[in-house]
């Protein structure tokens, strides 16, 4: 926060913020009567000084605060306020699993260690004849 000394729409600023909370930027325009490129100057001008936070609010719009740490510095300004009580903030719920009952239990059978069951020989084939490709010599090589 500079010591410097600050202009008076920069104090209309500061005041009107720390009255009012958070603000956007065509509320202050409101404020200020000054155009949009000029009052976002100077907004990011006091932001870089520490003086303003730029956040977004629960309708998803850009908005302006005095920053908490410069409360204690708006009296030295001539501004007399009180930071705003924190916000508590919203309750996400936090997944749970099902209760044990209700969920599959594991396999009993250990398919690693398990016998191999083989097949005692061919199977009848399903039609007459499906078979016979194997009876031929070239099967399996590339001609």
């Amino acid at each position: 926060m500079s010591n410097q000394a600050m202009g008076s729409e920069n104090l209309q600023i500061l005041r009107h913020l720390a009255v009012r909370g958070e603000r956007t930027v065509l509320q202050l325009m409101e404020v200020v009567r000054e155009s949009r490129p000029a009052i976002n100057i100077r907004l990011a001008t006091m932001e870089s000084l520490g003086w303003l936070q730029k956040s977004v609010n629960q309708h998803e719009a850009r908005v302006w605060r005095v920053d908490p740490d410069a409360y204690a510095k708006l009296a030295s300004v001539g501004i007399y306020a009180t930071p705003p009580a924190p916000k508590r903030s919203r309750v996400i719920p936090v997944y749970q699993a099902p209760p044990t009952g209700e969920v599959v239990q594991p396999r009993r059978f250990n398919i690693y260690q398990a016998p191999i069951l083989k097949s005692s020989g061919m199977e009848a084939p399903v039609r007459a004849g499906s078979m016979d490709f194997k009876a031929y010599p070239s099967r399996g090589f590339s001609c």
